[in-house]
């Protein structure tokens, strides 16, 4: 006898008439076994095909990126929005914003323009380079204050 008969506390006649009558030896046909196979088979066959469908979207998303990214690496127009306002075809000096004034957020915005690399711009000061002098400039322009030919501020 094996050691589940012996754990329990049944007459040995009583405990083998439980296990000759309870006892689920099963055998399933050869079409069952056949079903049950091709279930399987089509359920892994649609996970893979739904991984290789997911793949192709993530790719398919990241080219996409890219090819959306290559103007603007290849741009070399960085400083077009950076020309300012033109007022009565007049350009107005050292609005780099383009709000119609000069005043300490072009200073900032020029500034910040300078740090992170930009080529070309608004080179306020005419001497040909975009540098931290063009932003003394504009802070100079910002700060101006024009006096009317009756004493009176412009500005």
């Amino acid at each position: 006898m094996d050691s589940d008969r012996d754990d329990l506390d049944l007459p040995k006649s009583l405990t083998n008439e439980l296990f000759s009558v309870y006892r689920a030896d099963v055998a399933s046909s050869a079409d069952v076994d056949r079903l049950v196979l091709n279930r399987a088979k089509a359920e892994f066959a649609r996970r893979r095909r739904l991984r290789i469908w997911a793949s192709v979207a993530a790719i398919a998303a990241v080219i996409l990126l890219v090819i959306s990214m290559i103007p603007a690496m290849f741009s070399t127009d960085h400083g077009s929005n950076w020309v300012g306002l033109i007022h009565n075809n007049q350009q107005l000096r050292g609005d780099v914003n383009g709000d119609g004034v000069v005043d300490i957020r072009d200073v900032l915005r020029l500034q910040k323009a300078i740090d992170t690399g930009m080529k070309g711009g608004i080179d306020v000061n005419g001497d040909g380079v975009l540098d931290h002098r063009d932003v003394d400039a504009i802070a100079q322009l910002a700060v101006r204050i024009e006096v009317a030919a009756d004493g009176g501020a412009l500005r």
